[in-house]
């Protein structure tokens, strides 16, 4: 099975994402389903968005005088939904979506906070439930650098890092707010779109699997060194009470409690 190769970030070469799956993510945003207004293909959308532990979710926010949202993305494992909400307005959270936006399903978003802030402020919606892939990817390069990176990674970085997607195949997020105002919006557009949220659930896995295997090592790395460190008598004693967890591994924290 083809594979992308990229550099991971500690420099050595993983597969992640296979063109197979890459290939399918896309036709699934090609075949995104818009909706624009309030009727049967909503309902269907909002109880199909409803039956899944997490979803993806790309959005536009025209942030200004009146700042507010343009479009929300939602993907699932099937499909994706685009939902107008600059023509739905606040029926579109009156009709379903602020019972999922509020709920016990896990949001998977890049960079929450506009949305966020939008859907509080403009349409009296507190987010809730939240993996932000933005905050996983400065806790894992905190864990395996030490330290915190000066500038946050895009979306389009994440995807190059984590999935391996190669810089061509990536860059199809369009940030011209202005775009997302005008309507009707081109399908070039709604399919950018889309395409944000499709590769938002297959980054939160990667992220959280790189998240773990670094705690891993951390801990293996901790076990080594309370013996191979200690002076003799401390290292007996550490050998004879191999039945308690180390202090120092007591200190480590599983990062993904702080998503």
């Amino acid at each position: 099975m083809d594979s992308f190769i990229h550099e991971s970030i500690n420099g050595e070469s993983t597969t992640e994402q296979t063109v197979e799956e890459y290939d399918t993510l896309i036709r699934m945003a090609q075949c995104a389903v818009f909706i624009d207004c309030i009727g049967a293909v909503f309902n269907t959308a909002v109880q199909d968005i409803k039956k899944e532990s997490a979803i993806g979710i790309d959005s536009k926010v025209a942030f200004g005088h009146h700042h507010e949202v343009t479009l929300l993305s939602i993907s699932i494992q099937t499909c994706v939904y685009q939902f107008d909400i600059l023509k739905l307005g606040m029926a579109a959270f009156d009709s379903g979506l602020r019972s999922i936006l509020e709920g016990k399903i896990q949001k998977v978003i890049h960079n929450s906070r506009p949305l966020s802030s939008c859907l509080n402020h403009r349409y009296l919606v507190k987010l809730a439930n939240v993996f932000d892939t933005q905050v996983g990817e400065l806790i894992y390069e905190k864990n395996f650098c030490g330290e915190f990176p000066q500038y946050m990674c895009s979306l389009t970085e994440c995807l190059k890092v984590f999935l391996g997607l190669p810089i061509d195949r990536v860059q199809f997020n369009n940030d011209d707010k202005a775009m997302w105002i005008k309507r009707p919006l081109s399908q070039s557009l709604k399919i950018s779109a889309a395409q944000n949220a499709v590769f938002l659930l297959p980054l939160q896995k990667c992220i959280k699997t790189k998240m773990l295997s670094s705690l891993i090592q951390q801990g293996t790395n901790i076990f080594q060194k309370v013996v191979r460190d200690a002076s003799n008598d401390e290292a007996l004693q550490h050998i004879g009470r191999n039945y308690l967890v180390p202090q120092e591994f007591l200190q480590l924290e599983y990062p993904g409690k702080h998503l």
